[in-house]
């Protein structure tokens, strides 16, 4: 299932294909890669995604270790 034209998620709309929640008259950015993961989870439908999966889904091979995931979990 592709998610990438929008869904939603709580009282927000996400917008993947431009980084951003919406919800009502409020708006936020949110940087690519953590959209990206957002997508991930979105896309699992509530099972539960393995760090490693994540990692790699995200940032392929680049991924060297897991901090960039934690700081992209926490935005």
């Amino acid at each position: 299932m592709s998610l990438r034209s929008g869904f939603t998620l709580g009282r927000w709309t996400v917008l993947p294909l431009e980084s951003r929640l919406t919800s009502g008259e409020e708006s936020r950015r949110v940087q690519p890669k953590s959209m990206d993961v957002l997508l991930c989870l979105a896309e699992s439908s509530g099972d539960v995604v393995e760090r490693d999966e994540l990692l790699g889904k995200v940032w392929g091979e680049r991924a060297i270790s897991d901090e960039p995931l934690t700081r992209c979990i926490g935005e």
